[in-house]
Order: C-alpha cells, then structure tokens, then sequence
C-alpha cells in the first residue's frame, strides 16, 4: 500500500476482518503477535500509528446526502484541520 491508498478487506462473517483492522488502527489492543504499519509496532507505538491511518466502516459517512470526498473534509475539519488542508488531504484542490 501506499500513502492515499484505500484498501478493502474481504472475508466470511466471523472471520476476523474488524477486530484485524482494529488492531492495526490501534483501537483494540492485540492479545497475541506483533503487528506493524508503515514499520511502527502499533502495541508500542500507537501515537505514531494513529498519525498515518485513519478507518471508516461500511456506514462511514457522516451525512449521506454529502459525496465521499465532502465526507472527507467534513471529517477533517471536525479534526481541527484547516479548511484548504482538509479539502488536500480529501484529495481535491486546496
């Protein structure tokens, strides 16, 4: 994966699929194993975990009369992002 990328993750119900992505964004601590993201252990250093990933689920959006990229910057102005910096990191022009 790359920086902007959005990944998907496929499986059967029971699966594993959220608890996975919960560990990896930090939100649920892992009972065993080690697990990285961008070379950070996310057990020992979440804080730096926390500042390359975000996740969404299925029903993600905020307001569903908004496109995906308005979600976006919605969410990142809720995150004390600036507007031009939240509409760049949303993937539109500043």
């Amino acid at each position: 994966m790359s920086w902007g990328s959005v990944t998907g993750l496929l499986g059967r119900n029971g699966s594993g699929k959220t608890t996975t992505v919960a560990i990896l964004a930090t939100a649920v601590r892992a009972d065993a194993g080690v697990a990285q993201v961008a070379g950070f252990d996310v057990a020992r250093q979440p804080a730096a975990v926390r500042r390359l990933v975000g996740f969404g689920g299925q029903f993600a959006a905020v307001d569903a009369n908004l496109t995906g990229a308005e979600n976006l910057v919605l969410i990142g102005r809720l995150s004390r992002l600036g507007r031009r910096r939240a509409r760049l990191r949303a993937g539109g022009p500043g």
